[in-house]
C-alpha cells in the first residue's frame, strides 16, 4: 500500500533541529443517541467503572489490531506515492519552518507529531482501506500488491490522509490578539500554517479529479467543509452552552463526516448498491463518533491527573463529553466559572468521582452498537471480522 508521507513536508526541518454535496449524494442520518438532558440514560450505580479496559491497556490493544490491519491490507512503510507533493515546495516550506526555531509556534510541535506518525497510517484511514478490502475488487485493476483493493480506493486513502493532516497543520494557527505584538516569530508560523495546510488541501483536489467520479468528489467537498465549520464551532463555543446536541453537531463535522462519507465513498467506488453505501456511511459515522468518545474518556481513566500537549495547557480537553456531562448530571458551582479560571485537577476528581464517565460510555456504547449493527449490511470475511474487533475493543472502554 503506497500512502504519501505528509510528514516529509518536515523531515528536513527536523533532521537540522532537534463542488456543494447533494442530499441524494449525503443522507441526512440522524444520530442514534439524542436526548436532551441524561435523565433517559441509566446508570448501574453497582457497575464499577475502573474494571474494565485502563487508557493504557485500550491503546495497547488499539495498537495490535492497527497492526493487524496494516498486514491485511498489505500496507507497506518503505514505500510512498508523493507525486501530489511538489519537492520544490517541501523544500521552501522546511526552510521557513527553521525560522520558528525557539517561537514554540505549534506549527513545530505538529510537524513532530506528523513526523513520528510517518511510519503508519492513521486509525481512520486504515479502516477505509479495510472496509474497501472487504468490499472486494470489481473490473478496476488490483494495486499491485494484490490486496484486493482498487487503485481508486487506494488513492481515495492518501487524500483522506492528507485532509487529516491538512486539517491538525491548519489547527496550529495561533490567536495573536492573546499574544504580545512584535513577536514575528508567531506571525511567520500563523502564514506557514495556513499556507501549508492550503498546499495540502490543494493537493487533495488534485488527487480526487483523478478519481474521475463526481459523487465522490461532492462528499470529499462535504467533509472538507465540515471540518472547517466544526472547528470554527469548536473555538466559538461557550462552555455555559453546552449540550448532548451541541457536542453532535460539533463533532460530526469534526470527526463524523470525514469518516462517514470516505466509508461511503469506497463503497461508491466499488460500484455497490445505494443499500450497501448507506450502511457503509451508518458505520462511519458511527464508528467515529464512538471512537472520539473513547479518545475523551481515557483522560479520566487514570488515577492522576492526566498531562496534555495541547496549547492550552489545560489538564483536560474542555470540549470534552465526561465535562458535558458532569455539568449536565451535577448543580457544579464551577458551571458558572470560566473554564481557563477553573481548579481544574479538582473537577478532574469531582468528574471522576461522579456519574460523568459512566454517562459516556454509555453514550459512547449507543454509537459502538451502531456502528456494529451496521456491519450486517457488509460483506463478510476477514476484513469485516476486523472492523467488528475494532469496534469491541471500543465497547471494552
Amino acid at each position: 500500500m503506497k500512502l504519501i508521507p505528509c510528514y516529509k513536508v518536515f523531515r528536513r526541518f527536523y533532521n537540522t533541529y532537534n463542488y456543494s454535496p447533494l442530499a441524494s449524494v449525503t443522507p441526512q442520518i440522524t444520530p442514534t443517541f439524542t436526548p436532551k438532558t441524561t435523565s433517559n440514560l441509566k446508570v448501574n450505580p453497582t457497575e464499577n467503572w475502573q474494571n474494565v479496559f485502563s487508557s493504557a491497556t485500550f491503546d495497547d490493544q488499539w495498537s495490535k489490531l492497527c497492526c493487524e490491519g496494516e498486514k491485511l491490507v498489505h500496507y507497506s512503510t518503505t514505500q510512498f506515492n508523493s507525486k501530489y507533493l511538489d519537492n520544490q515546495e517541501i523544500t521552501n516550506v522546511t526552510l521557513q519552518l527553521k525560522k520558528l526555531a525557539g517561537t514554540n509556534h505549534p506549527l513545530l510541535k505538529t510537524a513532530k507529531r506528523l513526523m513520528a506518525e510517518g511510519n503508519s497510517i492513521s486509525t481512520s484511514t486504515l479502516v477505509v482501506l479495510l472496509l474497501a478490502k472487504a468490499f472486494g475488487p470489481n473490473s478496476d485493476k488490483l494495486t499491485t500488491n494484490h490486496s484486493n483493493i482498487i487503485r481508486s480506493q487506494c488513492l481515495l486513502a492518501e487524500m483522506i490522509e492528507l485532509i487529516n493532516s491538512a486539517y491538525y497543520i491548519h489547527r496550529s494557527v495561533l490567536n495573536l490578539n492573546s499574544y504580545l505584538t512584535g513577536n514575528n516569530g508567531l506571525v511567520v508560523g500563523n502564514k506557514m500554517s495556513i499556507l501549508s495546510g492550503d498546499y495540502l488541501l490543494a493537493s487533495v483536489w488534485n488527487g480526487l479529479c483523478e478519481l474521475k467520479n463526481t459523487p465522490v468528489v461532492e462528499l470529499m467537498a462535504s467533509s472538507i467543509s465540515n471540518l472547517m465549520e466544526g472547528q470554527f464551532i469548536r473555538e466559538s463555543e461557550s462552555i455555559h452552552d453546552y449540550t448532548v446536541e451541541s457536542w453532535e453537531k460539533r463533532n460530526f463535522k469534526l470527526y463524523g463526516s470525514l469518516m462517514a462519507n470516505s466509508c461511503r465513498s469506497v463503497a461508491v467506488l466499488a460500484n455497490k448498491s445505494s443499500k450497501v453505501q448507506s450502511s457503509a456511511y451508518n458505520f462511519g459515522l458511527n464508528f467515529g463518533l464512538a471512537w472520539q468518545l473513547a479518545n475523551e474518556m481515557k483522560p479520566f481513566l487514570d488515577p492522576f491527573p492526566p498531562t496534555t500537549n495541547n496549547q492550552d495547557n489545560h489538564l483536560f480537553d474542555p470540549n470534552s463529553t465526561p465535562l458535558l456531562m458532569h455539568l449536565l448530571s451535577s448543580q457544579d458551582t464551577f458551571i458558572d466559572t470560566d473554564f481557563t479560571q477553573m481548579n481544574q485537577k479538582q473537577l478532574y476528581h469531582l468528574i471522576r468521582s461522579g456519574e460523568a464517565i459512566e454517562l459516556t460510555r454509555e453514550m459512547k456504547n449507543c454509537y459502538a452498537l451502531s456502528a456494529l449493527n451496521s456491519l450486517k449490511g457488509l460483506p463478510n470475511n476477514d476484513s469485516f471480522l476486523l472492523l467488528s474487533k475494532f469496534v469491541a475493543i471500543l465497547l471494552m472502554l
